[in-house]
């Protein structure tokens, strides 16, 4: 097998000359999107798609420390009851840990 030098135009250099970084694979068609999702400017460019992020990042934070801290990545219960009384009882507990921080003074 014949070996080729790095950058013989088939490949491009993931850094630049300047040793800055260059974006490369399948997500960066759409310059637009702040976090070089695949999504285009059709979208983005309305005010409502970020007030969406925004609350979408705080709904997703609950979710994930009732996942990660909760334990509830894998139910350890059976039935519909059993496991929604898992999960209301580990969102009350996230509920708690936020107590202090919204119950500050502003």
């Amino acid at each position: 097998m014949q070996s080729r030098p790095i950058g013989d135009g088939d490949h491009e250099p993931a850094v630049g000359s300047n040793g800055s970084f260059v974006p490369r694979g399948r997500n960066t068609r759409f310059g637009s999107c702040v976090n070089r999702c695949a999504i285009d400017g059709r979208t983005t460019r309305h005010s409502g798609y970020s007030v969406s992020q925004r609350i979408r990042e705080r709904i997703e934070e609950a979710f994930g420390w009732v996942k990660t801290v909760a334990g509830q990545e894998k139910t350890k219960y059976r039935g519909r009851e059993r496991v929604g009384w898992a999960f209301t009882f580990a969102v009350a507990a996230y509920n708690l840990t936020r107590l202090p921080k919204l119950m500050a003074p502003a």
